[in-house]
C-alpha cells in the first residue's frame, strides 16, 4: 500500500472489503516502544521457514 493507506478514511475503506491487509509501516521511537511490549505472536511456518505474526491498533 503507498503513502495514502496511513490515512484512517482509507484504511476504514479496505477493512470493509477485504478480511486482511497490511500496512508497511516507517520506523519511529512511537512504533518501537509499542512493538518491543508485544507478547502474544503467534507462530506459524511456510516453506519451512518460521515467522511470527501478531495484530496492532492504529495509533
Amino acid at each position: 500500500m503507498g503513502a495514502g493507506s496511513y490515512s484512517k478514511d482509507i484504511i476504514d475503506m479496505v477493512d470493509q472489503c477485504i478480511k486482511l491487509f497490511y500496512i508497511k509501516a516507517n520506523k519511529s521511537a512511537n512504533l518501537l516502544l509499542h512493538i518491543r511490549d508485544i507478547t502474544d505472536c503467534k507462530t506459524f511456518e511456510i516453506n519451512y521457514k518460521k515467522n511470527e505474526v501478531t495484530s496492532l491498533p492504529i495509533l
